[in-house]
């Protein structure tokens, strides 16, 4: 049974959380090896979907969740057949359905799994606001996986550039 809570209070519920150091390592190298796959492939061999940096984070975090069979090579193009990498992530992924992305406001409640509180899309601000937290400011603390957004997002909730 799904526990719906959200310890942290921060709008995702626990579900959805890789508690496992396992799982979090394995995310990180799945999810970094897909960004890295797309990006440096050419142009017209990227899904329709990637269309900016924003969409890339959406596509590597979804299809880092999924079950890598031989399927999903063959769908996704990424040409790895030995990867070290091991991950079961079936549970979250089929758990969290089509909606990854929290698009609303405030702590998780269980009306939120159909309410729309999360979306398959979420662009940049939302990532960064509802789906991300800061790590360090420090870049040399960066691990695996993690993201760095730039840009002044202060002058841009006052209105100025």
């Amino acid at each position: 049974m799904r526990a719906w809570t959200d310890r942290f209070g921060d709008g995702t519920p626990d579900f959805l959380r890789l508690t496992d150091p396992a799982d979090q390592a394995a995310f990180r190298q799945w999810f970094t090896l897909i960004a890295d796959y797309q990006a440096i492939r050419p142009k017209a061999e990227i899904p329709a979907e990637i269309t900016d940096c924003a969409s890339l984070l959406r596509y590597s975090y979804r299809e880092a969740l999924k079950r890598h069979d031989d399927t999903w090579f063959v769908t996704t193009g990424l040409r790895l057949r030995r990867c070290r990498v091991r991950f079961a992530p079936g549970a979250i992924g089929d758990a969290a359905g089509r909606g990854l992305f929290r698009v609303r406001p405030g702590g998780f409640e269980a009306a939120d799994a159909t309410n729309g509180a999360f979306a398959q899309f979420a662009d940049a601000k939302t990532l960064v606001e509802r789906n991300a937290y800061l790590v360090s400011r420090n870049v040399r603390e960066a691990q695996l996986g993690d993201l760095l957004f730039l840009g002044n997002l202060a002058s841009r909730r006052r209105g100025t550039r």
